[in-house]
């Protein structure tokens, strides 16, 4: 019996290494296709809270993250959870965080310093993860973390969704479009 559980053990491991694996390249795509071009919030990190200490209830990554200004106090987000309680599959996310604050800054460089300071890694996790976790619908988000975040328009979708690059797109068109005023609403 004991050799079955560790065999199928080790399958389930070589499985999570294959999700990182596919996640790092469709995080390459993301940068490409969805940062075009601009600065990553948190430049080439993708996850915080991690411990290195030996007294641990976990060493994985609960997920990972993604941030690019998209100007206005803006950002356009993606987060994809690979464990999370209440779902029952890892979740790909995708939204555009307006944050509150100051009025725009004057020049490109000051826009990036206002939105980092702004700017919280597990932000589009925090909003769709304390609310209801509708799928495939944009959900709308108001007055967010304490005031903090004054709008947010977040879909997500079972990661395994995502076929290519071009799925993430037509999400992130969705969510842009004016038609993204969808009929789901949260207060958070």
């Amino acid at each position: 019996m004991s050799g079955d559980y560790g065999e199928l053990v080790g399958s389930a491991l070589r499985a999570v290494a294959q999700l990182h694996s596919d996640t790092s390249r469709l995080l390459v795509d993301c940068e490409k296709h969805i940062g075009e071009g601009r600065k990553s919030i948190f430049g080439n990190w993708v996850t915080q809270d991690l411990t290195y200490n030996m007294r641990a209830e976990q060493w994985m990554a609960e997920g990972v993250f993604l941030y690019y200004p998209a100007g206005e106090r803006s950002v356009d987000a993606i987060t994809i959870s690979f464990l999370e309680g209440s779902l029952k599959e890892p979740m790909f996310l995708i939204a555009r965080i307006q944050y509150a604050g100051p009025e725009n800054a004057s020049t490109e460089e000051d826009e990036f310093a206002l939105v980092k300071s702004l700017c919280k890694g597990w932000d589009l996790w925090y909003l769709y993860f304390r609310g209801e976790p509708l799928l495939n619908e944009v959900i709308e988000y108001r007055n967010a973390e304490k005031g903090r975040i004054e709008l947010a328009r977040a879909i997500a979708v079972p990661l395994y969704s995502i076929g290519s690059i071009e799925d993430v797109i037509q999400l992130r068109d969705r969510l842009c479009s004016k038609e993204a005023q969808g009929p789901h609403s949260a207060m958070a």
